[in-house]
């Protein structure tokens, strides 16, 4: 008789912590199942690709801690055209340039600028938001929320200007400060440039108030 009655209960405990065990698993299964097979919106695979792209930028900010090595940096990179791996991916040149002037302009404001600079920073800067704004009308779509970059309009001709002015002030300056070489422009107050003026009426003109 005891030992029915053992067996009996220990019948009764295996089917307990069996029981246990298994309504713990299924949980932490489907919610492994859940993170390895719930599809991305494209909402949020866009979210990631830009802030890959800007973390990017941020990264090529770091250690730029004078005035010298801004000009220098942004010098060479606004030069360059886009990565070919965006350019892959369908990207083209404007969003470089869109991409290199909002990091000049937190690069800018992240260091001492010199009172013979306030003049040809404070253009790069202006520019730097003609730049933004103007590939803000390029990539609005009205017929569409999730237009794709590869329907956006050409730069137009103010943000191709835009990126000009900055290259050439950027090269002037650079070239005077940092004696990199770069045949001088023109355009910058810093050497009295003879087409510092045609910065300053475009920027007058464009850059928001």
């Amino acid at each position: 008789m005891n030992r029915i009655v053992y067996i009996v209960i220990s019948f009764v405990l295996i089917v307990f912590f069996s029981g246990c065990n298994q309504s713990k698993t299924p949980s932490n299964n489907t919610s492994q199942q859940k993170d390895q097979s719930a599809p991305q919106s494209s909402s949020e695979e866009s979210s990631e690709d830009e802030d890959t792209v800007y973390d990017k930028e941020e990264i090529k900010s770091e250690g730029l801690d004078t005035i010298e090595d801004v000009i220098s940096s942004f010098n060479r990179v606004m030069h360059e055209g886009a990565d070919p791996k965006y350019v892959e991916e369908g990207f083209d040149d404007g969003y470089h340039y869109y991409l290199e002037s909002l990091a000049l302009n937190r690069a800018l404001n992240d260091v001492e600028i010199n009172e013979d600079l306030e003049k040809d920073t404070n253009n790069l800067k202006k520019l730097s938001q003609i730049i933004k704004q103007e590939h803000f009308k390029r990539t609005d779509s009205s017929d569409s929320d999730t237009q794709s970059h590869t329907e956006w309009d050409e730069p137009s001709e103010v943000m191709d200007q835009a990126v000009l002015y900055t290259q050439h002030i950027l090269q002037d300056l650079d070239s005077s400060i940092n004696n990199s070489g770069d045949q001088v422009q023109g355009y910058s107050h810093l050497l009295n440039g003879d087409k510092k003026s045609e910065v300053d009426k475009f920027t007058s003109k464009y850059a928001d108030k």
